[in-house]
């Protein structure tokens, strides 16, 4: 699960599993496998940071630390 934001400011969680493709045409477009699309304010590459930090907290077992100190959240923003 990801978070992102619609053009109009508006936060919703989207499930990155059902991502079909993102898409650049002006604005960023995620489309999903079922045809729907949702207009977002982030860009391509930002979706797909998210997408992948996400599944590396998942893929990541507990109470193993990241050994380079880094703040794993799949909310899109990093800690140091």
């Amino acid at each position: 699960m990801i978070l992102l934001t619609t053009l109009q400011g508006e936060r919703f969680v989207l499930n990155c599993d059902e991502i079909l493709r993102v898409l650049r045409v002006p604005d960023t477009v995620v489309e999903l496998k079922s045809g729907k699309r949702f207009y977002v304010s982030e860009a391509p590459g930002e979706v797909i940071i998210r997408v992948g930090l996400w599944r590396r907290a998942c893929n990541v077992p507990i109470g193993l630390a990241d050994t380079s100190g880094e703040v794993i959240d799949p909310w899109g923003t990093r800690t140091p």
